[in-house]
């Protein structure tokens, strides 16, 4: 009988006796080689001559081996993979995996990881190596017997067989392996291993803080052995795990203590840091899904979100949250956390689970797992599929986390779990608990989403998983009682202090200017998450912030007083009262706009977190910057937020008592209606008092609230529930009234397409009354608007001049979400004086520009601009990384959009992550993604970026519509 094609041996040159190879032996290279360049050398040597054997009758072997390849090289490069797969290459080869197996001679476990079959560098704990593809002899023998090779050929060709074969190898290394990183005396142990010292060994036996499990740690705090709570001052040795950090200067603070326990922080309190036990059993239920965060170029965003396993997001995603809270695209990193139940009836001591991962950053190393606070090697298997991890774990509760890292994460990242193919009985689930939601909570939270395909927002309820209706958190944030730092004393901070000014004095009195304040700022921000000092980490965190103040800098200076307050016991939002204050004071130019931008989100996150006090304080603040920019419209704004928030503290208080009714009996008609009607009348968050309006007393308020909540998708029935809602408002006084006749505008926006007639003119009249429709033709006429060239403003329609540039900016805010709708057309240029001739066209001539505000900045979305040189007209997005006409701005499409001298349409759909701009009911832009790459070009020379304004180059344009619409709920 023909012998199966044994790629190793003919292709590597690594005989039977010697298969399945490790990682080193896979790349030709001596055992526990961890010279980077040999390892790098090694891996591309076997990929070039592997490539050439992709042209040959064993395609598919071929790359199988290119896989494996490519995954011995991604561990060996990594020095944490490879250091948790070296400590298991040699427990294994010190012959220690035959303890699992009873009959080694008749079914002998491996001696070595394979790497064609799946992961194997497994560190001790629960989590064990996958299944080997067939059983080896003893190393003693150097051949392998008759009967292990004829094992070996029938598991190659009866996959199914080698499947059952695995789960039994896999429960009984399991044993082994749980077993053996037990934690042991010296005397128990052998010669070898006590001399030894294998990082898992440590991990087991405590001598290095374990990642924390169940604590979704901020980046600032230190990752490395040595470099967390178990530090000391400056005067104890122990803080030699600060790289690079603050000389010592003067003697110790007032504070300093002999080292701690490395598994215990100060005061003999368990470290968040230290190693983590698993119940035996599930305590209390469970909630589906995973929680995180995200840190974007190493700080906190500022939100939570929950991602259910088995679903996809991708980088869309994570751009639409960035562009939400004015941040620009950085290095990014999400991390999820969750319980990996593992449960059911008559289980074995171990079973068998595949933890997958698909996601474009596996290859690089930017998608990690981690089990129990350990990481795990991912591997694709022989028979295809993502990569994947497989433990062997006791029935019970573990901690695992999902890590995702790079610049750009791409379309799909997908994690999921189940039990190993061959298990039968095990129930098997990822969720959380309060534990962890209080974990997660415990860092400055300004918003909740899910990140499962486009994200959308949460409530504290959702999240909580309350059964009915339930008022919302305290306006205390939940903080875990070890999650974050006590202040350090004035006396540690003063001795911080002069430490800091010793190191940097020269850098100090340099930054002088605002990009160099800027570059320090981030300079001391580096060095406070390598510093392992409490009080030299807040002083030197204090310092950057101020620097960023100094520097005109408000999103860097917000930025950092977020990790301030994730690090240490500081509220968040008196630490950005504090930060904006120091801004109003400085009276910087340059910091105008940008503090203007924050202090818009800020104030409308405050409210939205029930923080009133601090939300009248950050208007406050922005009416007075707004003052300084002499931006009349943003100060009445401010100033209305700031009553806004005022009457928002007072009603809040007065419904105490209801909330406290709710929470004891949740169906009480009355308590109900009296926190629905504040949350939907009077803060006007509908998705959030909707569910206690259902409950209300009041029949006809009830039945409104239930159709609404049913979110019809007919338009008969959206009509219906528009209308209902506007027979409620004509019974209410006028502030409720405009509140319920918005919510009833948000429903025909959603029907009126699908309306004609007198039906038609009667919802775009309602539209008008709630406020939902903006008419910018009637603001111009009224003079809330700003003419740079010459426009003419009549009953009804805009005109522009044949003018080089000429522009009209509205004096109105529009909303986060919003559409502009517009009917236009392009008017003939009039006749040239008698014997002239009109002058060539010029770069731009015919456009009709559109200036869409997007949260920090603004886009122009361009139409029909001329490029001379072609004579060719295009549409783009201006200006995308600084360019606009040019082939590198991805939304660059030519084409001519306007018919000449006929009435043309123009629609603009701006969303917190995309805009779209159709021209006759057709698409001529799309763009999704990050938001923060556009910004208004410089020619355009509009005062304020959060305004919308026409400009046309030399080609007059009559406007018929321009209609603002709030899209938002």
């Amino acid at each position: 009988m023909t012998q199966p094609f044994d790629a190793y041996h003919i292709w590597l040159g690594i005989p039977p006796g010697e298969q399945p190879p490790d990682h080193y032996r896979l790349l030709g290279i001596p055992l526990f080689e961890h010279d980077p360049d040999v390892i790098e050398q090694a891996a591309e040597r076997q990929t070039a001559f592997l490539r050439q054997m992709e042209t040959g009758p064993h395609r598919e072997t071929a790359q199988r081996l290119l896989r494996e390849i490519a995954q011995a090289r991604a561990t060996l490069l990594n020095p944490a993979a490879r250091g948790t797969y070296d400590e298991v290459l040699r427990h294994l080869k010190a012959g220690k995996a035959a303890a699992s197996s009873s009959n080694a001679a008749a079914a002998p476990l491996r001696s070595t990881p394979s790497p064609l079959e799946g992961s194997d560098d497994s560190g001790p704990g629960t989590w064990i190596a996958s299944p080997p593809l067939g059983a080896e002899t003893r190393r003693s023998t150097g051949v392998p017997s008759r009967r292990s090779r004829n094992l070996l050929s029938y598991l190659w060709n009866h996959p199914a067989a080698a499947a059952g074969a695995a789960v039994l190898i896999l429960i009984g290394a399991g044993l082994y392996v749980v077993w053996d990183s037990r934690p042991r005396p010296p005397a128990e142990r052998g010669d070898a291993a006590r001399g030894e010292r294998l990082a898992g060994d440590d991990l087991a036996r405590g001598d290095v803080p374990a990642p924390g499990a169940g604590v979704i740690p901020s980046r600032s705090e230190p990752s490395k052995p040595g470099a967390g709570d178990a530090a000391v001052g400056p005067s104890g040795s122990a803080n030699s795990g600060s790289s690079g950090g603050i000389p010592r200067a003067g003697p110790p603070p007032p504070s300093a203590v002999p080292a701690a326990n490395p598994g215990t922080a100060p005061g003999g309190v368990a470290s968040a840091a230290g190693p983590q036990t698993t119940a035996e059993s599930p305590a209390a239920e469970l909630l589906p899904g995973m929680l995180g965060r995200i840190s974007v170029a190493g700080e906190d965003l500022g939100v939570l979100v929950r991602y259910m396993p088995g679903d996809a997001f991708g980088q869309a995603a994570i751009d639409r949250l960035l562009t939400r809270y004015g941040l620009e695209k950085a290095d990014l990193e999400v991390r999820l956390e969750g319980i990996l139940r593992v449960g059911g009836q008559n289980l074995p001591p171990f079973v068998g689970v595949e933890l997958a991962v698909t996601s474009p950053l596996v290859d690089s190393g930017g998608a990690e797992l981690s089990f129990e606070g350990r990481p795990l090697p991912l591997r694709v298997f022989g028979g295809g599929g993502p990569p994947k991890a497989v433990l062997g774990v006791k029935p019970g509760d573990h901690r695992i986390a999902w890590t995702l890292k790079g610049t750009d994460l791409g379309a799909e990242n997908r994690f999921t779990v189940g039990p190993l193919r061959g298990m039968v009985g095990p129930e098997i689930t990822v969720g959380y608990d309060a534990e962890l939601l209080k974990a997660c909570q415990g860092l400055p939270t300004l918003g909740r989403y899910s990140l499962n395909g486009e994200p959308a927002e949460l409530s504290a309820e959702e999240l909580a998983g309350s059964a009915g209706p339930q008022p919302p958190p305290s306006e205390t944030p939940a903080v875990a009682a070890d999650a974050r730092r006590p202040v350090p004393s004035s006396a540690d901070q003063a001795w911080a202090k002069n430490s800091l000014q010793e190191k940097y004095r020269k850098e100090l009195a340099d930054a002088d200017r605002p990009e160099t304040r800027s570059l320090l700022a981030r300079t001391l921000m580096k060095e406070a998450d390598q510093e392992s000092h409490p009080a030299l980490r807040y002083v030197l965190r204090t310092e950057a912030r101020d620097l960023a103040v100094k520097a005109g800098d408000p999103f860097l200076a917000v930025q950092i007083g977020e990790t301030i307050a994730a690090e240490f016991h500081r509220d968040v939002w008196e630490v950005h009262v504090e930060t904006l204050g120091e801004i109003r004071k400085g009276k910087l130019v340059i910091a105008r706009e940008p503090a203007l931008t924050v202090l818009q989100s800020l104030v409308r996150s405050a409210i939205r977190e029930d923080r009133y006090e601090a939300a009248k304080s950050l208007a406050e603040i922005g009416e007075g910057i707004a003052q300084d920019a002499r931006d009349l419209v943003l100060r009445e704004a401010f100033k209305e937020a700031s009553e806004k928030a005022q009457s928002l503290a007072t009603a809040y208080q007065a419904i105490q008592g209801a909330l406290a009714a709710v929470r004891t009996k949740g169906d009480d008609p009355a308590a109900n209606e009296a926190v629905g009607r504040f949350y939907c009348l009077v803060k006007q968050d509908w998705k959030a008092g909707l569910p206690y309006l259902a409950k209300a007393g009041h029949a006809v308020l009830r039945s409104a609230a239930e159709n609404d909540l049913a979110g019809p998708t007919s338009p008969p029935a959206q009509l219906r529930v528009a209308d209902d809602w506007w027979a409620y408002a004509e019974s209410l006084e006028d502030a409720d009234k405009a509140a319920v006749r918005r919510r009833a505008g948000y429903w025909y926006l959603k029907t009126e397409k699908f309306q004609s007639g007198e039906q038609l003119a009667r919802v775009r009249q309602r539209l008008a009354e709630s406020g939902r429709a903006v008419d910018l033709i009637a603001a111009a006429t009224s003079r809330k608007a700003l003419h740079m060239g010459t426009w003419q403003a009549g009953r009804g329609v805009l005109v522009s001049a044949p003018q080089p540039l000429t522009k009209i900016v509205f004096q109105v805010l529009p909303p986060e979400e919003y559409d502009l709708v517009l009917g236009l057309q392009p008017l003939p240029l009039p006749a040239p004086p008698q014997g002239r001739k009109n002058p060539p066209p010029v770069a731009g001539q015919g456009a009709f520009m559109i200036g869409l505000p997007l949260g920090r900045s603004s886009a122009v979305a361009v139409l029909d601009w001329l490029q001379t040189t072609e004579n060719v007209q295009y549409v783009f997005l201006a200006n995308y990384d600084g360019k606009g006409p040019d082939p590198a701005n991805p939304t660059l499409r030519r084409g001519q959009v306007f018919r000449a001298s006929q009435p043309n349409s123009a629609v603009c759909q701006v969303r917190p992550d995309s805009i779209t701009v159709l021209t006759n009911g057709v698409p001529v832009i799309e763009f999704r993604g990050d938001l923060g790459r556009l910004s208004l070009p410089r020619e355009i020379g509009v005062g304020s970026a959060r305004r919308i304004f026409f400009a046309t180059v030399l080609v007059p344009y009559q406007v018929t519509q321009a209609e603002l619409r709030d899209v938002g709920e």
